[in-house]
């Protein structure tokens, strides 16, 4: 059973350095292999809601008095506590950049113009519900060092601009609440380092505690060691062992840290890649797509040759790849990974309509049934010209539609099948040369000359290869779109791809995912519609040409040269337009 994550808070007024010692812990974090996730408390970068209410409180533009900063925040932080929750339970540790201690420095002791302490911590209750951290570690600084971070920074917003005096009102409220509340307090006018070394000593302690504060807990590790050296996926003992084996039969470990290849490392990369020493290398089949992507996303967070990272964590370790992506991707949330590999599919029967929707973002290797070789007129087994029927249509007008469709596929067959015929009499090619290339020849030039001619109700067959990631961005995509069809392609493509790479599409349906980029792109659909339908006329313009050019860039061919002179001169591009128009034609 994976053991669950932790909470940890680091706080302190503004300008104590919490950014620097997160991103510090973060890094530590995944040098021990131990997924984490960097948050910003209340206003969690997976909730809407807490990011727009965060948005608000910190935008000078918008007065407000305490109570109301008061009652903000909380809303905000019951919000994204729910996130951090969630996260905790699937065993991720979070590191979150302040807690309801900020409310109580800033708003109670800093401010002062609300005198109910009591009042102010049941509100605060009230939005935390018993989440709380782990461990919450406060930085102090002097109030006349916290003044000089601040003002060298000039980020405008609300707090920035705080007196001296605010400021020493602040940092005593901190270390009031962190003496009543038993809360370590690291002093951070040291170097970062060191800083960094006292709060690493803090939080390997919690790490090494069994359960959670907040959350009830599976089993966890008994000693510090155990957490910060192992690997948060679990291995039976009998293939760890094996693993372990075949890794110091593959690699040497030096003294100073590096490694060395054994000849039989180097057997083995030559086996799974075309060049074991040099730079530049390819992985041929020998690993599967998973293993390479799962080796690629260790990049960010280990210094070796990549070579040395599969020697090292992949070689007989099968199994172990697909765990170690679905960390990367849902605990770290590292979007990027998804790049890495991807997968090959086919949606059959699309409309013309729907193609287009599925080649909208360009972002994969689209390849469709063309309407320039192929004919459009042969029928289904069940007699049925290849377009599309909306199910949504009345009975009386789904009649007319498919008469109509009727009607154009027929007249596409005589037209197209006429024009082989005339383009093939026409040919003035030797009958010896007549082969399977010049019917193929012949009846392109055919079915291009005829093609504008099929509706956008056309069904063709599209295939697809999309990284993971372009494959989730076009589930949103189809998901969010006004057109049933869309929609539908879109379930069954997430259910579908499900089978083959579960890890790079588990958060595509989650609410606060997928769920709120697909909400989000369907309501901005709908409110555009509402604006049209409100501001624009509802009538076709039957005495508009056909086709009308409505703009087209460059309009001179001398517009280009500015931006193509650019990367190759040392002037501004406003300063390069001067001196060309300076010049003769």
């Amino acid at each position: 059973m994976s053991r669950p994550g932790k909470y940890i808070v680091i706080e302190g007024p503004e300008g104590v350095g919490k950014t620097t010692q997160i991103a510090e812990l973060g890094r530590r974090l995944a040098a021990a292999n131990l997924p984490y996730r960097l948050l910003r408390e209340p206003d969690s970068q997976s909730d809407l809601t807490a990011r727009a209410i965060r948005q608000l409180t910190q935008d000078p533009r918008y007065p407000m008095n305490t109570r109301t900063e008061v009652l903000l925040y909380n809303a905000a932080r019951s919000q994204s506590l729910q996130v951090i929750k969630q996260s905790i339970e699937q065993g991720i540790i979070c590191v979150v950049d302040r807690n309801y201690l900020t409310t109580l420095a800033v708003q109670y002791y800093g401010r002062g113009d609300v005198t109910d302490y009591n009042t102010m911590n049941s509100i605060i209750s009230f939005a935390v519900g018993g989440i709380e951290p782990d461990l919450c570690i406060v930085l102090d600084a002097s109030a006349q060092t916290l003044k000089e971070r601040t003002t060298a920074r000039h980020h405008g917003e609300r707090f920035d601009n705080l007196d001296i005096e605010m400021l020493e009102r602040i940092r005593a409220g901190y270390l009031w609440e962190a003496k009543q509340r038993g809360l370590p307090v690291v002093f951070a006018t040291e170097e970062p380092y060191m800083v960094a070394d006292k709060i690493w000593k803090l939080v390997a302690e919690t790490l090494a505690e069994r359960g959670s504060k907040s959350l009830s807990a599976s089993s966890q590790p008994t000693s510090v060691a155990e957490i910060i050296n192992k690997a948060p996926i679990k291995t039976e003992p009998k293939v760890q062992a094996a693993a372990e084996e075949v890794t110091k039969e593959l690699l040497i470990k030096n003294e100073d840290g590096s490694y060395s290849l054994t000849n039989e490392g180097k057997e083995y990369l030559d086996k799974v890649v075309t060049n074991s020493t040099g730079d530049v290398y390819v992985f041929n089949s020998e690993l599967t797509p998973i293993t390479i992507a799962a080796a690629m996303a260790r990049l960010s967070r280990r210094g070796d040759d990549m070579r040395i990272t599969i020697l090292d964590e992949f070689a007989g370790k099968e199994g172990q790849d697909e765990k170690l992506l679905q960390r990367v991707i849902t605990a770290y949330g590292d979007d990027s990974v998804q790049q890495l590999s991807g997968i090959h599919f086919v949606i059959e029967n699309a409309s013309n309509l729907l193609t287009k929707k599925l080649e909208w973002g360009r972002l994969a290797a689209y390849l469709e049934q063309s309407t320039r070789y192929i004919y459009y007129d042969k029928k289904d087994s069940q007699g049925h010209y290849k377009y599309y029927v909306p199910e949504h249509l009345k009975p009386s007008i789904k009649k007319q539609y498919k008469a109509q469709m009727d009607q154009i596929f027929d007249n596409y067959s005589y037209m197209v099948r006429a024009l082989t015929d005339y383009v093939r009499n026409k040919s003035k090619a030797p009958k010896s040369e007549r082969d399977i290339a010049w019917n193929g020849a012949t009846r392109a030039q055919a079915c291009d000359a005829i093609r504008p001619v099929l509706p956008v109700a056309t069904k063709s067959t599209v295939g697809i290869f999309a990284s993971g990631q372009a494959l989730e961005s076009l589930i949103y995509h189809l998901l969010s779109d006004g057109l049933a069809e869309s929609r539908l392609t879109g379930e069954q493509l997430l259910k579908e791809a499900r089978k083959v790479m579960p890890m790079f599409l588990e958060r595509a349906d989650k609410p606060e995912r997928g769920g709120a980029f697909v909400a989000y792109r369907a309501s901005n659909e709908v409110n555009v519609k509402k604006l049209a339908d409100k501001f624009l006329s509802d009538s076709y313009a039957a005495d508009e040409e056909a086709v009308t050019l409505v703009d087209y860039y460059p309009k001179n061919e001398l517009d280009l040269v500015a931006d193509m002179l650019y990367s190759s001169s040392s002037l501004s591009l406003r300063q390069i337009k001067d001196e060309l128009a300076s010049l003769s034609y």
